[in-house]
Formats: structure tokens, C-alpha cells, sequence
């Protein structure tokens, strides 16, 4: 290793960081070298520090020539094998040596580039952050004892720390300087580098840590201005060797590396580098909540609560309705005893006027909870926030697939300004809940309305301290004008879900019917059917998910319909779409769809009629029949039809708010 070497440092102000650079590479650097100092024109006192240099060359240039016109007017003083060196790194101890031994290890090598912490592609080592000189130099020792010799070979090479072979220098020339400012001369470079026949190695086991980006954030290259610059030098490049270049990884997509390589760390039992890489991930994309929870999480696992409290909560300051952050937020509060504190931080994250859905806490499936979670979707969705409001935490529903807003009421503050919206299941004491806010009632079912109503109560119900009413049916609709001529009444669609409920042609001869609606009758019909000898499955729908149940129906030919009054009788709806032959009771809510030709209705408690009409069906071709129900239904009731409805009466509540 007689050859000199030469390490080029240009720089445009940055003193600090300049000094920093200097001082680790003369104290990591007993290897002879030439050391060439190019000011680009600085105006912060690195000219005359430069100066005060021992033994160093400078270069003043007058002006900013940028990175490659900087390192070309190095390289027209060097001598030996180049090393091109940013200003904003830190060197570590035998850096140069094992570099230039990965470089000198083939003939056919012509540019040679250590690992680090920060630069794009393969030199980076993900997620490194090391906050000390100390503790850069415990890794850079440990990386050198672990890597020893080993060299990789790569298509390019960042010229943050690039060696260059002497050799190769005169072959490939000097930078091309119409890259100006920065980015994408390496590049430029390195493809130079491989056209002249030369291959380009990683030395493995040498680290140079890179702040990186201090130059161009010194000169106001950051954000959209530094992204344009990029943008031009990456133009100008693909122009230069007519190649298309796909734009880098966006922040999202290195967070979600970053994220799967601590997935993999912590697979393999090494929860300190999973800690690092999901600190990586969140710097990467500090907006994004996910990953401030998934180190809150991890920090937990490790045992240190009050951290992963801390985090959990910046997650939710920024999503207050990321589901999983609040509970993992609640989990810890309770461990810690913080759990007061807790629900007063959760108030002070709400938003401004909200619309709250009050729900039951009913973990069965349930078609009205279902069109609560909806509606909720389809207003923020148009930008109104709105939040479904259960009772007690964590409750929510888990039978259908859904990312709907939830808070609960002890970690909700409700005021004047916001509107409560309150399901008719609450009945007479609907009057008692939310007394000091505006209040909407959304009547699924009005048959249910003076249900558990006193003889005696007055008013029957509380229109005179409600902004309106929603109901589900034109028949509910007309039940609730009759009562109520004066308030404000405002009819909503349910959406059938076209990708569950749909036709498929392979049909079982089997009933599917629900055994909750009216248990009595469908008891009487079934047994009836079988006493007349009908022997033929009947597969009741109870406790099966929302995706379950839909697959039942998919592959029924019918649905015996069993409801008492009802608001509009989704089941029904949902197995005509299906292709079911539907017969049955329409619950007079269900009257406007299960009618003939595309239904059988039953009048209520027709036990006969009812089994009659299911054995004369038996025998005949029903399938035109069943694809026209299908195709009704979904037209009717689209999930368009649906948001149009809320939307609507929505814009008609709050203009009159």
C-alpha cells in the first residue's frame, strides 16, 4: 500500500460539521494521505478554518461550484488513489485501510464505498442511529471484527466517502458538472465507472457515519425545493443515458421496510434492533401514528410503561381515533394507575363539533348496530365528523369488518354544540340521555317505539327536545308522520353489499332462515313441513359472522322470512340478493321489497299459507325469478342510494341546526 492517497473534503459553510469531519479523520487516520480542503465559496468561517489547516491544501473557488465542480477542482491536485469525503461525516478508527484494501483486492476494482447509517441503496445499514463518537466507534469495531475482508459487489456507489483507484481516475475522468448543486453525479458516475469495465465494491467492514443532507439543509434545499432538485438531476441523468429511473421510495415505503425488517429482528430475538428499526421507521414518516404505536408497543413488551405510554399518547394526539393506539394507550394507563388521567387526556384530543351515534354495547350480529357503524362511515367520509359513542371501553363491534371512528362515554365530553343521535331501542328514557345536546333519534324500528312506554307517559315521546328523526322505510316513515305530523322526519336507505350479498348459480336445497325473527312460527312451519313428509335441510343463521352468514345465503335456494313488525327487515333484503326464493312475513317494514314478482310474502301468521306455499315451490324452476330479485335488490338499495339518503338528511338537520 505505497500509493499515495489523496481525500478530497469540499465544502460550502457547515463550520461545525466541517470541523467534526476534520477532527475524526485526524484523529482515525495514521495511513499517509494528502488532505485537499475545497471551500466553495463559504461565507460562515470555513475559508479560514480551512487555512489554519496543518499540511493541508486548499482550494478557494469564489463560489458554490456545487458538489461535483467542488470535487473537480480537488481532483485536479490529486495524486495517487482519490477519496472523496463529505463534509458532514465522522470517520472511524482503520476507516482508510480497509477501504483501500477492498479496493486494491482485484485488479478489475475501480471505485470502492463503505457502509453507513445514512445514504440510499446498499451501503445503508437500516435503521443505525448512534448518538455518541463513542458509540460510532464501538459499532464501527464491531462491524470490522464481524465483516473482516469481505467485499460486495454493487451497480453504484454514493459519493458521500467514494475511493476511487488511480488508475480509474485517468480512465473515467472527472465529474460531470451539469449536474450542479447535487444528486445524481455518483450515479453518473458509477455507470461511467462500469461502462470503462471496472467493478464497484462495498467494503463490508468499514464504517463511515454520514449526517447527511447538511449542506443542502444550510443552503435551503429542503422539503419541495430539495424534491425539485432531485427531480431535475434525476431528468438529467435518465436524458444522459437514455434509461427511465423510478422515482425513490416515498417515506411511506421506507417506513414500511423498516418496519418489516424489525418484524424479522424480532422473530429472530433481538428486540434491541427491532427498537432501533421501528425508531427508523417513525422518522422516517412522523405523521403516520402506526408507527409511534408500534414502538409504544415493543417499549411495553420491554418493560418500559411510562415510555410506551408516552409515545402511545403522540400516536393518538395524531389520530384520536386509531382504535388499536387507544387501547394499547388504555392498557397501559391502567397498569400505570393512570387510568383518570387517561380519559381527561382522551377529552382534551376531541375534534370540534362532533356527531355522536349512541350504541349498544350488543356484541351479536346485528343489522341496525351495522347501519349505525355506516352512517358514521359515510359522514366522515363528506368530511362531517361523526364517532360512534358505546358505553364502555373497549367495546366495539368485531362480527363485521369495518375502521369506523369509536369512543366510549367515559372518555367522551359531549357538549352543547355537538349532536347526539339516539337509537329507539332506549325508549322512554331517550328523554334522560344528553339532556344539555342536540339530539337526533334514529328509529330503526318503530313498532318498537311505546314498546315499554307507561300507560300514563306524556309526552310519548320526546320530539320537542329533537332536532329530527331518522327511519329506515317508507312504511316507518309514514308510521312516524302520523304520529308526529309536526316534526321533522327524514327517511334513510340501507346499502346491501354487493361483493357478500350477490347470485351464484350453484344452489343447495336447503332453508336458510333466522331463528331469533319470531322463533314460535318458524318452529310451527318447519315442523309442519316435516310432518308432510319434507325432508330437506333447514340451517338457521345465528352466530356466524357477517362473511358466514352472507355464504349461507349464496348457497341456499330459499329463505323463509320469519319477523314481527319490524322497521325494514335487512335479512330478507340480504337473501334476495343472494338469489334466494324468499317467502314469508314482510314485517310491514319489508313490505316496499318482499312483494311478488320477486318474493313470496306471507300475511303474518299464515302458518298454513306459509307451508303451503313452501311445497309448492319445491318442484319448480325458479331461477329467472331468483336473478330479478338479485338484480332488484342491489339497484334499490346500492350503497349510491344510501350515502345520497344520509347525505341529504343530513344536510336538511344541520342547516336547520
Amino acid at each position: 500500500m505505497s500509493t499515495l492517497v489523496s481525500i478530497i473534503i469540499p465544502a460550502f459553510n457547515q463550520l461545525a460539521y466541517c470541523r467534526g469531519c476534520i477532527e475524526s479523520l485526524r484523529r482515525c487516520t495514521p495511513r499517509p494521505h494528502r488532505l485537499i480542503l475545497v471551500d466553495n465559496g463559504s461565507t460562515d468561517g470555513v475559508s479560514e478554518y480551512f487555512d489554519s489547516v496543518a499540511g493541508a491544501v486548499v482550494v478557494h473557488t469564489g463560489r458554490n461550484l456545487g458538489f461535483a465542480g467542488g470535487v473537480n477542482a480537488g481532483l485536479a491536485r490529486a495524486e495517487g488513489h482519490a477519496v472523496l469525503l463529505n463534509s458532514d461525516t465522522v470517520v472511524t478508527p482503520g476507516w482508510l485501510e480497509r477501504l483501500e484494501r477492498a479496493l486494491l483486492s482485484a485488479p478489475e476494482i475501480g471505485l470502492a464505498g463503505p457502509r453507513t447509517n445514512c445514504a440510499p441503496g446498499a451501503q445503508q445499514i437500516s435503521g443505525l442511529h448512534l448518538a455518541s463518537v463513542e458509540a460510532i466507534e464501538v459499532f464501527a469495531a464491531k462491524l470490522a471484527q464481524e465483516q473482516a475482508g469481505r467485499v460486495t459487489d454493487v451497480t453504484r456507489l454514493v459519493g458521500f466517502c467514494l475511493m476511487i483507484r488511480e488508475e480509474a481516475l485517468q480512465r473515467i475522468g472527472l465529474f460531470d458538472e451539469r449536474f450542479e448543486i447535487g444528486n445524481f453525479e455518483d450515479d453518473d458516475y458509477s455507470t461511467r465507472a462500469r461502462q470503462a469495465g471496472y467493478r464497484l465494491v462495498l467494503a463490508e467492514d468499514c464504517l463511515v457515519f454520514h449526517l447527511g443532507g447538511r449542506t443542502f439543509a444550510g443552503m435551503g434545499l429542503e422539503g419541495d425545493s430539495f424534491q425539485q432538485l432531485l427531480d431535475a438531476n434525476r431528468a438529467r441523468y435518465a436524458a444522459k443515458w437514455d434509461v427511465h429511473i423510478p422515482a425513490p421510495p416515498t417515506p411511506a415505503m421506507q417506513a414500511q421496510h423498516y418496519r418489516e425488517q424489525a418484524k424479522a429482528a424480532l422473530e429472530a430475538g433481538n428486540p434491541g434492533d427491532a427498537l432501533r428499526l421501528l425508531k427508523t421507521a417513525a422518522g422516517a414518516e412522523p405523521e403516520n401514528p402506526a408507527h409511534l404505536e408500534a414502538l409504544a408497543s415493543l417499549l411495553l413488551r420491554l418493560g418500559r410503561r411510562e415510555l410506551a405510554y408516552e409515545l402511545v399518547q403522540q400516536a393518538i394526539a395524531l389520530d384520536r381515533w386509531r382504535p388499536s393506539a387507544v387501547d394499547l394507550a388504555r392498557t397501559i394507563a391502567q397498569a400505570l394507575g393512570k387510568t383518570a388521567e387517561f380519559r381527561e387526556k382522551m377529552r382534551a384530543h376531541r375534534p370540534g363539533r362532533m356527531i355522536y351515534f349512541l350504541c349498544p354495547d350488543y356484541a351479536p350480529p346485528s343489522g341496525g348496530v351495522r347501519a349505525i357503524y355506516r352512517q358514521v362511515d359515510v359522514l366522515n367520509a363528506a368530511g362531517t365528523a361523526a364517532a360512534v359513542l358505546h358505553h364502555a371501553p373497549p367495546f366495539r363491534c368485531d362480527w363485521f369488518t369495518h375502521e369506523t371512528r369509536i369512543t366510549w362515554i367515559p372518555e367522551c365530553t359531549v357538549t352543547s354544540e355537538d349532536i347526539v343521535v339516539l337509537p329507539e331501542v332506549y325508549g322512554p328514557f331517550l328523554k334522560d340521555w344528553f339532556t344539555s345536546a342536540r339530539r337526533v333519534i334514529f328509529n330503526q324500528n318503530v313498532y318498537n317505539t311505546f314498546g315499554d312506554f307507561p300507560w300514563d307517559a306524556k309526552p310519548p315521546y320526546p320530539y320537542a327536545t329533537a332536532l329530527a328523526a331518522l327511519v329506515v322505510s317508507e312504511d316507518n316513515f309514514e308510521f312516524m308522520k302520523h304520529g308526529f305530523p309536526e316534526a321533522a322526519i327524514h327517511r334513510i336507505r340501507y346499502a346491501i353489499d354487493p361483493i357478500l350479498y350477490h347470485y351464484e348459480e350453484e344452489k343447495k336445497e336447503q332453508f336458510a332462515f333466522m331463528p331469533r325473527k319470531n322463533e314460535s312460527d318458524a318452529r310451527q312451519v318447519i315442523h309442519l313441513l316435516r310432518a308432510r313428509g319434507l325432508d330437506l335441510p333447514f340451517v338457521p343463521i345465528e352466530g356466524r359472522s357477517a362473511e358466514d352468514a352472507a355464504a349461507l345465503l349464496r348457497e341456499s335456494r330459499f329463505f323463509l322470512s320469519f319477523g314481527h313488525p319490524e322497521g325494514f327487515g335487512l335479512p330478507a333484503a340480504e337473501a334476495m340478493a343472494c338469489g334466494c326464493i324468499v317467502i314469508g312475513y314482510h314485517g310491514m317494514g319489508g313490505r316496499e321489497f318482499l312483494r311478488v314478482p320477486y318474493a313470496y310474502p306471507i300475511e303474518h301468521g299464515d302458518i298454513v299459507s306459509f307451508a303451503g306455499t313452501v311445497e309448492a315451490l319445491l318442484p319448480e324452476d325458479l331461477t329467472s325469478q331468483a336473478r330479478a330479485a338479485s338484480a332488484y335488490i342491489l339497484g334499490e338499495y346500492s350503497e349510491d342510494a344510501e350515502r345520497e339518503s344520509i347525505l341529504r338528511a343530513w344536510s336538511a338537520i344541520l342547516g336547520g341546526a
